[in-house]
C-alpha cells in the first residue's frame, strides 16, 4: 500500500511511514522502490516527536486495534495535532460485522486470543476516543466486507 501512496502523490508531497518497531520499517524499505520518496520514521503515535500541523493529510491503518484505550486517546489525540487545518484524518480499523455476516460468530475467539483490544472496535464506535470539539458533521463513515471494516475520514476545520 506505501509504494502505492507514494506513486500518487506529486513530486513536492512528503510521504512518511511512523512506526514505533524498527522490524516493521526494516521490512516496509525492502519492499519500497529504491525512488521512493518515503520517510521511514522510528516513532511512537502516543508521543509524536513532529511539529504541529506538520503533515495536510494523515493515515492510522489498522492501528487502533492494536492499542489499550488509554494509548488510543493519545494517538487520535496526536493524529489531530499533527494534521493541519482542512486536512483530513482517515482511520481504517476493525469494526463489528453485521448481524448476518459469520465472521461475527467466529471471529470474536479469534480476536480475543490474537487481537485483545480489537473487540473494542467492536463494542464501541471510534467517535468515543476522538478529542473533544470534533463535531460528527465532519467525518464520514464508510464498512466494508459486511461491516467487518470501517473506513472515517474526518474533514478537519479551518
Amino acid at each position: 500500500m506505501t509504494q502505492r501512496l507514494a506513486e500518487r502523490h506529486t513530486h513536492n508531497a512528503k510521504l512518511d511511514v511512523l512506526d514505533v518497531a524498527p522490524i516493521q520499517l526494516a521490512n516496509l524499505k525492502r519492499k519500497l522502490h529504491a525512488s521512493s520518496n518515503v520517510g521511514l520514521l522510528l516513532n511512537d503515535s502516543t508521543h509524536l516527536e513532529l511539529e504541529d500541523n506538520s503533515y495536510q493529510d494523515s493515515l492510522l491503518f489498522f492501528l487502533l486495534h492494536e492499542q489499550p484505550w488509554k494509548e488510543r486517546i493519545a494517538t487520535l489525540k496526536e493524529a489531530f495535532r499533527v494534521t493541519r487545518p482542512r486536512g483530513q484524518l482517515i482511520i481504517v480499523d476493525y469494526h463489528q460485522p453485521f448481524a448476518w455476516s459469520p465472521l461475527r460468530y467466529c471471529l470474536p475467539p479469534l480476536l480475543n486470543k490474537l487481537e485483545p483490544f480489537a473487540m473494542d472496535l467492536w463494542k464501541y464506535d471510534i467517535h468515543q476516543w476522538l478529542p473533544a470539539g470534533v463535531s460528527s458533521e465532519n467525518i464520514l463513515k464508510k464498512t466494508y466486507f459486511g461491516g467487518l471494516y470501517q473506513k472515517l475520514q474526518i474533514s478537519l476545520p479551518a
